[in-house]
């Protein structure tokens, strides 16, 4: 089965946008589109990898109507929203919305929906919070939206708990409780 017309001008997209970006050459990407669990069915996401770099160097590129959304701006995830004015429509449940944010905001890691998706450990207090796993949530509320996930990152045994709230202008301000319970506290504006 050969390339159509539309993935030949996809690739070239992100073809041409690595070489902007990074003054990467065509034949030093290697791009792949991946299938995860949980992605909405009006999103696809592209992977373009750095050839030599084992899986190291890479970029999530997110297609929704037609348009890219790279985890290479941070802010992506809020102008994705924004362009989908998501809190006035939402229409990705909370593990496609959850799934959207850890492929633009910040890669490499997967999303937990239960304790029974993380393989017991010698280590009791990772079990312990390994324990307290719950499905992600999301909540349209008067000023705006708020998730609540688990996210796992197998390669360093790190499990992180997310709140996410992004107000109705698309600002997003987000905490990530790691392993070692240290909060680390972001906020993103929308640039629409």
């Amino acid at each position: 089965m050969g390339i159509t017309a539309i993935e030949k001008e996809i690739e070239q997209y992100i073809l041409n946008n690595l070489k902007e970006r990074f003054n990467l050459p065509a034949e030093k990407i290697s791009i792949s589109e991946p299938h995860p669990l949980n992605f909405p069915a009006d999103a696809r996401v592209f992977r373009a990898e750095k050839r030599g770099s084992y899986g190291n160097i890479y970029y999530n590129y997110i297609l929704v109507n037609g348009k890219f959304y790279c985890s290479v701006d941070e802010n992506n995830f809020s102008q994705l929203l924004a362009a989908e004015k998501f809190t006035s429509r939402p229409h990705w449940n909370a593990h496609q919305f959850a799934t959207l944010f850890l492929h633009l905001v910040v890669r490499e890691l997967r999303l937990v929906e239960s304790s029974s998706d993380i393989a017991k450990s010698s280590d009791e207090a990772f079990n312990a919070r390994v324990a307290k796993i719950t499905s992600p949530s999301l909540e349209i509320i008067d000023n705006g939206i708020e998730a609540r996930f688990w996210s796992y990152q197998a390669r360093y045994k790190r499990l992180d708990y997310w709140q996410i709230h992004i107000d109705s202008d698309y600002q997003m301000t987000y905490e990530r409780l790691l392993n070692q319970n240290k909060v680390y506290f972001f906020s993103i504006l929308a640039l629409t």
